[in-house]
């Protein structure tokens, strides 16, 4: 699952919530410009002259059958989003340094986030963002966009998560003030949304 969206709307949350509700595993990895294979699919390691292969979290979701959650997807590198390929395409990866195939366990599923759909950032909004590989996302069996909430689900969420109890003004009032923030973002009249 592909999910994007502005920042701040939930999306990694959204996934975790769903995942302890379900009882499942998540193994989150945070991706930058500056994430390798190794950080991926694990690398070669030396600990007290031996030397090992130390997994990565790819391989080790894939072992355990857990959601592996790739956190801003299209702030990585591009290229280093191919070695992906096989792993969404539950075919199983072989991990050449060591020569040997791992496959998914039942249960096994990517869930990839974003700030852009995939194309890349032309608002100067999220710099460091890329346009993603037009293979990449096809891997995916579905994409999901988060947009910011509307007034009602605004009034929804705040009733819900009040820890006291407000008067529907209060509410009325909060939920007025995040629409003009939000319209005030979207015009430009202010650099962050809420």
């Amino acid at each position: 699952i592909f999910v994007y969206g502005e920042t701040g709307l939930g999306k990694s949350t959204a996934v975790l919530a769903a995942a302890k509700k379900q009882e499942r595993t998540v193994i989150r990895v945070n991706l930058s410009k500056f994430s390798d294979v190794d950080d991926l699919f694990g690398g070669i390691r030396i600990i007290n002259g031996t030397t090992y292969f130390d997994k990565g979290p790819v391989l080790i979701a894939m072992e355990i059958g857990a959601i592996l959650l790739l956190d801003e997807c299209d702030s990585a590198d591009p290229q280093l989003l191919t070695d992906l390929h096989p792993v969404l395409e539950h075919r199983g990866y072989l991990v050449k340094k060591i020569k040997q195939m791992v496959f998914p366990a039942p249960g096994f599923c990517v869930i990839a986030t974003a700030n852009t759909a995939g194309r890349g950032d032309m608002s100067g909004r999220y710099i460091g963002t890329n346009a993603l590989n037009a293979a990449f996302l096809d891997r995916f069996a579905l994409s999901i966009e988060y947009a910011p909430a509307k007034l009602t689900e605004m009034k929804h969420i705040i009733k819900r998560n009040m820890r006291c109890r407000v008067s529907n003004d209060i509410v009325d009032i909060l939920s007025e003030w995040y629409m003009q923030i939000q319209k005030a973002e979207s015009n430009g009249a202010v650099s962050e949304s809420i």
